[in-house]
């Protein structure tokens, strides 16, 4: 392997560890938050490699960007994820199957 491609691995590394990170801090803030006084905390907002101008981006491009969780929205995320369509639920079967 060469320099570079060691010196992109440890800041791949050190990127992957401050999500983990600024994750948890986020967590525990929200956690500690009066909601009257101070928005939600996001991830981004203690993540030192991420930086202003990325920020700013997430922001603007996340603004209303929560899904609000639903029997309707959780049917269209199935059928996202298993390519299944909304309506197909499988059927249970009625008795085990002898002999297999």
């Amino acid at each position: 392997m060469t320099l570079r491609q060691l010196l992109w691995m440890a800041e791949g590394q050190s990127r992957e560890r401050w999500t983990h990170t600024s994750i948890i801090c986020a967590l525990i803030a929200n956690a500690h938050r009066d909601p009257k006084k101070h928005r939600p905390f996001k991830p981004e907002d203690f993540n030192p490699c991420i930086d202003r101008r990325e920020r700013s981006h997430r922001t603007n491009r996340e603004a209303g960007g929560a899904i609000e969780v639903n029997p309707q929205t959780v049917s269209i995320m199935r059928a996202a994820f298993t390519g299944r369509s909304p309506e197909h639920r499988p059927v249970a079967p009625t008795s085990p199957r002898k002999g297999l």
